[in-house]
């Protein structure tokens, strides 16, 4: 039986702290010796992880997978940070050229779960994009003793009918691995997360880019840790004229400080860390926030900006953003805005952000008591929306948003900040600021939401008898400015149940 996402992964952490690497022995009379070299031409190797510092690891990797992704480091002076210049090849276009063939037309009428039964036994999807012609959706499968360890790759050309791609592909399950973002880009598709190789202590997990042509055959990052360093996260990758970016975090030799990171590269395969941030410690945060970038989004003018968390000036955590031009000089925007603080008296984060046509968008949670919506027309000037008397109800996060043609889409509650409870629903607004509930889909969290000429796609997990499953919802497309429905549709969405989709390779569409 496949048990409740929060519970898979505190357990599986118990045994991480039950069972921490041995400390090996220290000569500490050769530390002083003349002989030993400096310390700076040292081969970098794996820390002897003590007990306590395996507890930290640990604690970290319960917020990793069930918390959510922000951006965190200790409050300061608003500053850009120059970085080094690097030898990068510079790259000119978003997305490679592709030889797919037009989108087929495929409208979906009212709203369906769909893949069930090829998404088993995977019990979370933390990402979904559309690439080409395809909804890709990535999920995390369980291994020994109900723990994750594999990751889930599926795919639909008509997002009704879906099919599971690179099954056994040991770039996807060797060692752990945890894949929480995927974007169009380099060979076809980058996609980024964490994890151990086969033989370490899995409480010692590492930034892991993934890349594909065609979702069929991966190729795995090797473990560089001057590149991604001994111990972090990426948590998303976009596609700019700037190159591909990632962001996440990386720790210091102390794992429970850790700084927030950008990564850049031309191709997906080639990656340079571009920026770091100040170390923070990860201990002041609350119970399910991340240290770490946790969403990006770029302007056509090519702004890129990063939303999460962050100490203001006054020590409290509030709702940060921080910008850049290139993806190398990165911005802290206005960190003592009143806009950024919260209404309830605890933390405030930005778990997404999107760029649309009345500018960017950005949800988040004030606390996990209130939603929380910010909007800003050119990515440094923000102001957060009053909710007052909108119609959210009981939920406390939005999870994810999309812009439409003319307006916006989100989707909440978040897997932890609400405690996954519940019911899914989805909202939209013209611009950014006045929100409609559209529809409400049923216990569960949703994790990611995708606009497409078909309609709304929603991923996320369903709870069913206290069991936690990957899931996706689709439904007809939304007009923002039209009313909402009346009555609101409040029952769970059909399961089709078709046969796993024989899928073609990429580029022979017809």
């Amino acid at each position: 039986m496949t048990s409740r996402l929060d519970d898979k992964i505190r357990a599986f952490v118990s045994e991480l702290v039950d069972d921490p690497p041995p400390a090996p022995e220290i000569d500490f009379e050769w530390l002083g010796h003349p002989d030993r070299p400096p310390l700076h031409e040292s081969p970098l190797r794996r820390r002897p992880w003590l007990p306590a510092v395996a507890v930290v690891g640990a604690a970290l990797l319960v917020m990793v997978v069930v918390g959510l992704p922000i951006l965190f480091f200790g409050g300061q002076e608003s500053t850009v940070i120059e970085q080094p210049t690097t030898t990068m090849a510079q790259v000119t276009t978003t997305v490679p050229p592709t030889t797919l063939p037009p989108i087929p037309v495929f409208i979906w009428e009212s709203w369906q779960r769909v893949g069930a039964d090829v998404m088993q036994p995977a019990f979370a999807l933390p990402d979904m994009t559309q690439v080409g012609s395809r909804l890709i959706a990535v999920g995390l499968e369980p291994g020994e003793e109900d723990s994750p360890q594999d990751v889930v790759i599926c795919a639909s050309d008509d997002g009704v009918t879906w099919a599971r791609l690179a099954e056994n592909d040991p770039a996807l399950t060797s060692g752990m691995v945890f894949m929480f973002s995927i974007a169009e880009g380099g060979p076809g598709m980058v996609a980024v997360g964490t994890g151990c190789e086969d033989g370490t202590p899995c409480n010692v997990i590492h930034p892991i880019v993934w890349t594909s042509a065609d979702g069929t055959e991966w190729t795995r990052s090797p473990a560089d840790q001057v590149v991604f360093g001994e111990y972090g996260i990426m948590f998303d990758v976009i596609a700019t004229d700037h190159g591909i970016v990632a962001a996440g975090w990386i720790a210091g030799d102390d794992p429970s400080l850790v700084r927030p990171t950008v990564w850049l590269s031309p191709d997906g395969a080639a990656w340079v860390r571009a920026w770091d941030g100040d170390f923070g410690d990860q201990s002041v945060l609350s119970p399910g926030f991340n240290p770490g970038f946790g969403a990006l989004a770029v302007n056509p003018d090519g702004l890129i900006v990063g939303v999460g968390l962050a100490k203001n000036d006054d020590g409290e955590l509030v709702a940060a953003v921080w910008a850049s031009s290139d993806g190398r000089a990165w911005e802290r925007i206005e960190p003592n805005s009143p806009d950024f603080r919260g209404e309830t008296g605890l933390s405030v984060t930005m778990l997404d952000v999107a760029w649309g046509s009345s500018g960017f968008t950005a949800v988040g949670t004030d606390g996990g008591a209130q939603v929380a919506i910010w909007q800003s027309p050119d990515g440094h000037s923000w102001t957060r929306i009053d909710t007052t008397d909108q119609p959210f109800d009981t939920t406390g996060t939005l999870s994810s948003v999309a812009a439409l043609a003319a307006g916006f889409v989100t989707a909440g509650p978040h897997a932890f900040a609400d405690q996954g409870e519940g019911p899914v629903t989805l909202w939209t607004s013209p611009d950014g600021s006045t929100w409609d509930r559209v529809h409400t889909i049923g216990p569960g969290n949703a994790s990611s939401i995708v606009a497409t000429d078909a309609g709304i796609a929603v991923a996320g997990a369903i709870f069913e008898a206290d069991d936690s499953h990957a899931a996706v919802g689709v439904g007809p497309a939304c007009d923002p400015h039209a009313p909402p429905p009346d009555p609101l549709p409040s029952s769970p969405p059909t399961t089709v149940e078709k046969p796993p989709a024989d899928l073609p390779e990429m580029g022979t569409l017809e």
